[in-house]
Formats: structure tokens, sequence, C-alpha cells
């Protein structure tokens, strides 16, 4: 019998035949071709008659099965734009391939094989990718601190390619939601190929405008929403709500049974951005917020942006405790280049359940989260105690304009701000004028000090004002 890993270098074989042929999101349909021969859904005489295009030869192949399988025609057409990119030619050479490979170990190692696949055509693709995949060790982790009983209801919105569905037991009921076809496609082949399609309610609609019923409730909401996503035009079906994390909160807590959790994983920012404050409080205020862990930028193949896990639970044992996890020291090299670092699941795990006592964990009394004014950044909690003067004691901020901004103007950031002692004035000589957003940046009017409120220098620079305004984005504060 055929090996695995010979199984797999069968189909790093087909990948081959795709690359340079098609475009890297369309990869993809190897995922459908492996399940549809799994499934015993095609037949090499149906495929053969170039006469049909490609898609109608599937649908007529899958139809003629001893058993076909309903899903498969809608997950067909999903497919349809990447199978018109594919020539005959090589569609022959992989059905060829296909043909080849062991049915009995690839039913039986079929799971195992297709998340591979599935982790492979995601490294390709790698930034080009508009849609994460999350690394299995951080989805587990996500899933692991759900700590669900049996029966439980979950939803997963934003579900991507169905990640989560894979970790919890088949008797929790899973309700997830994709609002692209050919992701949902791939997330239905993947609960499929885990056979977890009973107990699985998986949809393509848009959490958006389509979340479930108010009346409808979730022992767990979990997701990891669309990083950046902001709704500037109709806000009507959002409530006026401008971020997809202030969305994804608000909603679900709504959603949520009496003893229920949210676990989302979030941009970094979330926990100081200046826009999300009043939620926040709000969040510390009821005793919502469990667990907040702080991740390195290095685990997506498709973003460097650093993460965070945020935990909500309506149900703490202690409401007025927040439990700060830095994860840095849990992450690992990996042999694959591309896949660059990983969380070590077992060493975050014996951290998170108390078997190993160290510095990354804190446990914080809201009481310092109020005097640190609801600013939730994980580092803030690992500093040392300083004495020193807040600067809002000795300096007064800047009056700064928030919205008109012209198309055009002189932007300032961070690297146009000096780190002389002798040198400290701001040279708008060597400042180009750039397009501006008025939604990320404010009007300067007057004289005043700017500094820096990211990275570690202050790099404090005079601004001389005469005839023209400047702009600055959030990572500068004016005084």
């Amino acid at each position: 019998m055929m090996s695995v890993k010979r199984l797999n270098q069968q189909v790093w074989t087909m990948f081959d035949i795709l690359r340079g042929n098609i475009g890297s999101y369309d990869y993809n349909i190897l995922l459908l071709f492996i399940s549809l021969y799994k499934d015993d859904q095609i037949n090499k005489d149906d495929l053969i008659d170039e006469k049909q295009d490609i898609e109608t030869r599937l649908k007529i192949a899958a139809s003629n099965s001893d058993n076909p399988i309903q899903e498969y025609s809608k997950i067909i057409e999903c497919f349809s734009t990447s199978l018109s990119n594919l020539r005959n030619m090589d569609f022959s050479r992989l059905v060829i391939t296909l043909f080849q490979i062991d049915k009995e170990i690839l039913q039986e190692k079929f799971s195992e094989i297709f998340d591979a696949t599935l982790y492979q055509i995601a490294e390709s693709q790698g930034k080009e990718s508009t849609e994460s995949i999350l690394p299995k060790e951080l989805t587990e982790l996500m899933c692991s601190l759900a700590n669900l009983p049996a029966k439980s209801k979950i939803f997963n919105p934003f579900a991507g390619k169905a990640s989560f569905s894979v970790f919890f037991n088949k008797d929790q009921n899973y309700f997830g939601q994709e609002i692209n076809q050919q992701t949902w496609a791939i997330g239905t082949l993947r609960i499929m190929a885990y056979n977890k399609q009973i107990l699985s309610n998986y949809k393509c609609k848009d959490s958006l405008v389509s979340w479930p019923d108010q009346s409808e409730k979730f022992d767990l909401i979990i997701s990891n929403p669309p990083f950046g996503l902001r709704f500037y035009n109709d806000l009507r079906e959002t409530g006026g709500v401008r971020s997809v994390e202030r969305f994804l909160l608000e909603k679900g807590l709504n959603s949520l049974t009496a003893k229920g959790k949210l676990i989302a994983l979030l941009p970094y920012g979330f926990l100081f951005r200046g826009g999300l404050r009043p939620l926040r409080e709000r969040l510390v205020r009821s005793g919502l917020v469990d667990t907040i862990i702080s991740l390195p930028s290095v685990l997506l193949i498709n973003t460097g942006i650093p993460l965070v896990i945020l935990v909500i639970n309506k149900c703490k044992e202690n409401p007025e405790k927040v439990r700060f996890v830095e994860a840095k020291n849990f992450i690992t090299p990996t042999s694959h280049p591309q896949q660059g670092k990983i969380l070590d699941l077992d060493k975050i795990n014996k951290l998170l359940q108390g078997v190993d006592k160290n510095s990354d964990v804190r446990i914080i009394d809201r009481t310092q989260i109020k005097e640190l004014d609801y600013n939730l950044d994980v580092k803030r909690y690992f500093q040392e105690h300083i004495e020193g003067t807040s600067l809002g004691d000795i300096l007064s901020s800047c009056e700064v304009t928030r919205s008109n901004a012209p198309k055009t103007g002189k932007l300032i950031r961070i690297r146009d701000l000096m780190n002389d002692k002798i040198d400290y004035n701001l040279d708008l000589s060597v400042i180009e004028e750039n397009e501006l957003n008025s939604n990320h940046c404010r009007e300067i009017k007057e004289s005043c000090l700017l500094l820096a409120n990211k990275w570690k220098t202050l790099k404090p620079t005079l601004f001389e004002f005469s005839k023209n305004s400047i702009f600055i984005n959030p990572n500068i504060t004016a005084f």
C-alpha cells in the first residue's frame, strides 16, 4: 500500500502541474479534485470528453456517481472561475496523476492529507493571499480556551476555511458563516474531510448583515474577523458601528448564553486605539474580560502585524481580575522557511493551566486598568514600576482638527521627527506633500512640541507654525 509520504508527493506533483499555468488563487481546485476522488464522485470516462467544459464534466461525473453527494454540485460551482482558467491539457495531466493515487490510503488518512495540501497552497500564495488561514497551533489554542461542555452551541462568524470546526468534538453543534463563495466551498470540503458535517451548519452568508436572530443564544462565539475592515458608506446594517472588532463584540455579547464565552483573534491595536476606549471600559467595568494573550507578528503567512487573543467570559470566577499573558517566549522556529515560527502549544497550555509558574502571566485588578485609562496594552502590565511625572501633568495637549482635511498636505510621520538634542526643529522643506485620509490624520494650526507615542524613543521635535498647517497621524502626539 502506498505510504502517506508517497501519496503527499503525488499531490505535490499535481501542484507542480498547476504552478505557472494558473494564478496562485486557483490552486485551491486541488482540494476539490482530491475530495471528489476520495468520495468516489468522479471517474475517468466522464472526465475525458473535451467537448464539455471542465466544470460541466465534473458535475456530470458527480451526478453519475453510484452514491452522489448533494453538496458537490454547489461546491463545484464555487470553483467555476478557477476551473475556467485551467487548460484541458493540464486538466488531463491532473486526472492521470489523481487516479494513480491509492484511494484506500487516501480515504484512511484524508483529513491529514487535505490539511497538508491546504497549508501548502496557503504557503505558496504567501502575502498575495487576501485571506489568511490560521496555523493549527493557534486555532487549537483558541478552541482549548473555550473549555466547552458536551453538546454546546458554537457560532463562528467570518468563518474563513472553517478552521475552528476541526478542533471541536463531534458532539458540539457548530454554526459558521463565510461570505466568500470559494472560501466557503473549501471550508465545507474541510468539514467533510473530518466527517463533521452531521452537527455542522456552515453557510455562505455575510455575518455583517445576516447575524443570527438575537433570540438564538450560543455557548461560544469564536472568530478571526478580517483585519482592518471598516464601514464607511451604508452603516444601517451595522447599527452605526464602524469597526469589525466593535461589531463582533457588541453583537456577540447579545448572542451569548448567561455562561457563554467569546474568543476572538484581533489586531494588537484593539487594546489601545482611542476610538475603542469606551468599548474597552464597558467590558472591563462589567467584569467580562477574562484573558488577554499577546502574540508576536510572526505567526500568520499573509500578514506581519502583531495579534492578540481576547477572551470574554460572562461567568467569570473573579470579575475583579483580568489575566494578561505575554506569549512571545512560547514561539519556536520551524524547519520550513516560509512557515516562520509557531506557537509551542504544550508550554503555553501548561502556563494557562497554572502548571508552570513564571513571569509571563499577570493577574491585574481592574482598578489598575482604570488608572491606565482602560488601555489594555499587555506590555504596560509587564513593565517595572517607574517613579516619574505624567506628561499630562506638565504639558497641555495641542488643539487638533480631526475632519475636513484637504486632499493633500504635509503629513508628519514618526520618521520625520528629530532625534537630536541640538537640531530639534521640524524641517518642513524636506517633507513632501501627500494624499491625506481625514479618518487617520489630525490638523495642527499652532506651534507645538511633537512626540512619538510608538516605538522606543519620543523623538521630541519643535514645530513652529507660520502660515501652513501640518497633519499628524495617531502615532504622534502634539503638546
